[in-house]
């Protein structure tokens, strides 16, 4: 992920998403007006996310840059404890051979990376079906706690060719936005669906019931958009 704010990045920092977005598109778009799109859709807001936690698995190419270079990762005790059923040791005795620290009060750990201690060669992973719930929604996952937390999110595009991709796909959401603004007036705003209990939530408890809840949030959405046109 780039150091600078994406503000300062240049249009040939962008260059392979602008180009991808103008091939998919069906419509003349300069690369200028899609390198501004660009600037204004890296923070992604609550609807992004949505779409994108929902959608990001059929982007990940399983190449695991992300065990290998994301540290620390957040383990909620009923993970270790069956992680540690699985490889055939002790609860205790796993979480001091990967390093497992208690984060907080709602029994949440966090294991250093770089990488994860559960990776085998380059891009396998030896618990997969049982691998915690950040793993499994990286890059947007984080992004989701983040955002929820008031705080902004850029997605990882540097070592994340899925982040690369869903990038590409919320820009031209944006631009197809845009035209529709010009045409019709800006479309009705969606309510706000996250109680603020939520909010108070540590970052795997709040990625669980944005889990949970997204079919209901979804369905929520597409009522208010029917009742507002």
């Amino acid at each position: 992920m780039p150091m600078k704010p994406v503000e300062e990045l240049s249009e040939e920092y962008f260059a392979d998403i602008i180009t991808s977005v103008q091939n998919k598109l069906n419509i003349e778009v300069s690369r200028e007006e899609i390198f501004r799109v660009i600037k204004e859709s890296s923070h992604v807001n609550e609807f992004q996310i949505m779409l994108m936690f929902k959608e990001q698995d059929k982007f990940c190419i399983k190449c695991g840059e992300c065990c290998r270079t994301s540290t620390p990762i957040d383990f909620t005790k009923s993970d270790l404890k069956n992680i540690a059923k699985r490889v055939g040791t002790s609860y205790k005795k796993l979480k001091k051979r990967i390093k497992a620290s208690p984060r907080g009060k709602h029994q949440i750990f966090n294991i250093p990376g770089k990488p994860c201690p559960f990776l085998e060669g380059q891009a396998t992973c030896s618990i997969y079906d049982l691998r915690p719930l950040s793993c499994q929604k990286y890059p947007v996952g984080k992004g989701l706690a983040e955002i929820l937390s008031g705080r902004s999110f850029q997605l990882p595009m540097d070592s994340c060719s899925a982040a690369k991709e869903m990038l590409t796909m919320t820009i031209l959401g944006k631009i197809v936005i845009n035209l529709y603004e010009k045409k019709f007036g800006k479309p009705p705003q969606l309510p706000i669906l996250i109680p603020p209990e939520v909010l108070e939530l540590p970052q795997a408890q709040r990625l669980r019931w944005f889990h949970d809840n997204f079919d209901t949030i979804s369905s929520i959405m597409r009522a208010h958009m029917k009742a507002e046109k």
